[in-house]
């Protein structure tokens, strides 16, 4: 099963027989000509070669309907390529627009691009940040989610609360009080937007330089699909109707000020004010867009400080 699943892990562990190589595991796109292939075909090939990886996707939930398999091409040495299932649609548009939106609301998120193939469909290339290019070769960062660090199987990943996850991080992280400002952030940007399916597989923390939260990742917004619209994560017993006096609470509990979440907080609010006009930009019909700009509208008011 080790041998099955191992080869391409997040973090730093590989899993291969005796006297394999690392190298050229993931499904190779000519050099820059992903609009000259079909990427289901490329799905299909990667999944011929290569049935089951430990990497995210084409597992269960919106997670568990996600399409995603390793790719390299000469700019980009690994990546993940993301499809769009037929039960969630526009999920890799959808993904695009809110990782810009947080991305211009100060959150660091992970670097993704959206990308056409010849035959039209749409799929977001989303660049690994455990692994970095070192001269011609990879060298895989170790990470670790809060499955990990609190020792849990991913079959728990919905039962943990966020200061479960926020005391693995004291534990963990060089600069605690950094992390769990950002952690909140993270956590109060879920929920203006309702990414609904925040989980604990979906906060990682990442060994480089120093001990710390990687980008955020998988930021979308889950209201225009048949899910929970509450989030996954309760905040001390809370997951639904925020206010900015929550998170006072839980990150004073840490050792922060007021000041020190309010201010980052009111920052978030006046960069995301403007995105809500450009919720069409996803290309959902006008019923979703405007569900859509509404939801996101009352959360942004119940959020102002």
């Amino acid at each position: 099963m080790l041998l099955k699943i191992g080869w391409d892990t997040i973090g730093d562990v590989t899993i291969l027989p005796h006297g394999e190589s690392f190298a050229g595991h993931e499904v190779s796109v000519p050099p820059n000509h992903l609009a000259d292939v079909n990427f289901w075909e490329l799905f299909h090939q990667g999944i011929t070669v290569r049935t089951d990886a430990g990497i995210p996707g084409a597992q269960e939930k919106i997670s568990s309907s996600t399409i995603a398999f390793g790719v390299r091409t000469q700019s980009i040495p690994s990546a993940i390529l993301k499809l769009n299932p037929t039960q969630f649609p526009l999920l890799v548009q959808n993904e695009n627009f809110f990782l810009r939106m947080a991305k211009a609301c100060g959150i660091e998120v992970n670097h993704a691009t959206l990308v056409r193939d010849r035959d039209e469909n749409w799929g977001l290339l989303v660049n690994r940040f455990d692994r970095v290019k070192v001269g011609k070769s990879i060298k895989k960062l170790h990470q670790e989610d809060a499955c990990q660090l609190l020792d849990l199987p991913p079959a728990k990943k919905y039962s943990v609360s966020i200061r479960s996850i926020a005391e693995a991080i004291v534990d963990t992280c060089n600069a605690p009080q950094v992390e769990i400002e950002r952690l909140v952030r993270i956590y109060a940007f879920s929920y203006l937007i309702g990414n609904c399916d925040l989980h604990a597989k979906n906060v990682s923390v990442l060994w480089q330089d120093a001990v710390r939260l990687s980008p955020a990742y998988d930021l979308l917004s889950t209201l225009p699909y048949p899910i929970d619209k509450q989030m996954a994560l309760d905040l001390d017993g809370r997951n639904d109707s925020f206010r900015p006096v929550h998170f006072v609470g839980f990150v004073r509990r840490y050792g922060l000020t007021e000041k020190a979440i309010l201010f980052p907080l009111k920052r978030m609010i006046a960069k995301a004010q403007p995105w809500i006009s450009r919720i069409p930009e996803i290309g959902f019909d006008p019923k979703i867009t405007s569900y859509l700009q509404s939801e996101i509208a009352k959360r942004l008011n119940n959020l102002s400080i």
